[in-house]
C-alpha cells in the first residue's frame, strides 16, 4: 500500500482532540505520518500535542499564528512527505479500519482525485446519534447542472491525491467557510473525479460549537456564489464575484426570491436542530426543528423517512 499522510488543522480544539488523535494512532494501517497545524491556538491544545509528538514519532507539529481553517490546511498540505493525504479534525473520530480501507478503495479506483466515505454521526459524549450517507455521483451533477451531487461530502471522511489538489492551488484562503465545498467544485470542473465509499469509517461530532446563530446565515451568499460558479463553469461561462450572484439572485422574481430563501432557512434551522439534539439542548432543538417544519413539512418529513428506512 501506498504511504499516506493525515492532515489536521486545529485551533482550541482541547475539548475532544485526545479522542481524534487516538482514534488516528490506533489505525490498523500503521505507515503514516501525521501532520497536524496549531493554528494559534490560546487553550491546552499545544500542550496535547506536545504531549503526543513526544509520545508517537509519527505525529508531525507546526504552529502558527491564526490564519483560519483554509491557510491552515495549505500549511499541511506543503508539509506532507506523501502524495495520499488523509483529511481529519479534531473533534471527529476515525474508524479503525478508515486508512486501511480508504487506500484499497482509492488503489481500486484510479484516476479518482477525491474519495469520500458515509459517517456516523455522534454527540458530544460519543454517542451515535445518526447518520450521513450523502452519496456522490459526478457524471450525474454534472449531466443535470446540480452541483449538490458531488459537493456535499464530509470533510474530514476525505482521501486526496496530493498533487491534484495543488494544481488547483489547494483551499482558498479567502474563504472563512465553506472551503471544501469551494474545492470540490472547482475540482470536478477542472476535469477530476470524486467517488464515495458506501462504508461507515468516521465518526462525524455534532455539537453546539460547531454551528453559532450567525453561521445559520453567513453561507448564503458564499454558497450560492460556489454553486452558481460551478454551474457556470459547466456551461462553459466565467464566474461571477460574490456581489454580481448577489444582484444575481436580487434581480429575480420576488416569489422565487421568497422560496429560496425559505427553503435555505428551513436547511439551516434542521442542521441547527441536529446539533441542539447532540448537545442534549431540547429547548432549542424543538424551536429549530418547529421553525424547519414550519417552513418545509413535505421536505422534513421525506427526509425522516429517508433516515429511517437506511436503520
Amino acid at each position: 500500500m501506498p504511504e499516506v499522510s493525515v492532515i489536521m488543522a486545529v485551533y482550541n480544539g482541547e475539548r475532544f482532540l485526545k479522542e481524534a488523535i487516538d482514534s488516528v494512532l490506533n489505525q490498523s494501517h500503521r505507515d503514516f505520518e501525521f501532520v497536524i497545524v496549531d493554528d494559534g491556538s490560546t487553550d491546552r491544545t499545544a500542550s496535547i500535542l506536545l504531549h503526543y509528538s513526544q509520545l508517537d514519532s509519527r505525529v508531525k507539529v507546526h504552529r502558527q499564528e491564526n490564519r483560519g481553517l483554509g491557510a491552515s490546511l495549505n500549511r499541511a498540505i506543503s508539509i506532507a512527505r506523501n502524495n495520499i493525504l488523509a483529511r481529519m479534525d479534531a473533534d471527529d473520530r476515525m474508524m479503525p479500519l478508515r486508512l486501511e480501507r480508504q487506500l484499497v478503495f482509492l488503489a481500486d479506483n484510479p484516476g479518482v482525485s477525491v474519495i469520500c466515505s458515509f459517517s456516523s454521526l455522534i454527540d458530544a459524549q460519543g454517542k451515535k446519534i445518526g447518520e450521513s450517507q450523502n452519496d456522490v455521483d459526478v457524471p450525474a451533477g454534472i449531466r443535470e447542472l446540480n452541483p449538490s451531487r458531488f459537493l456535499e461530502i464530509v470533510h474530514p471522511s476525505v482521501m486526496m491525491v496530493k498533487d491534484d489538489i495543488l494544481a488547483l492551488c489547494g483551499y482558498d484562503e479567502s474563504l472563512t467557510f465553506l472551503e471544501d465545498r469551494d474545492l470540490w467544485g472547482r475540482l470536478v470542473t477542472g476535469g477530476k473525479l470524486i467517488k464515495c465509499q458506501r462504508e461507515f469509517l468516521m465518526e462525524y461530532r455534532l455539537h453546539g460549537a460547531s454551528m453559532t446563530m450567525w453561521s445559520m446565515f453567513k453561507p448564503n451568499f458564499t454558497g450560492h456564489s460556489i454553486d452558481t460558479n460551478v454551474v457556470r463553469r459547466l456551461r462553459g461561462e466565467p464566474n461571477l464575484s460574490v456581489e454580481e450572484v448577489k444582484r444575481l439572485m436580487n434581480s429575480k422574481p420576488l416569489l422565487q426570491k421568497c422560496n429560496e430563501k425559505r427553503k435555505f432557512l428551513a436547511l439551516m434551522c434542521y442542521k441547527n436542530a441536529t446539533r441542539m439534539y447532540a448537545e442534549r439542548d431540547f429547548g432549542r432543538f424543538f424551536f429549530f426543528i418547529g421553525i424547519a417544519v414550519l417552513l418545509r413539512p413535505l421536505s422534513l418529513v421525506k427526509r425522516a423517512l429517508s433516515k429511517a428506512k437506511s436503520r
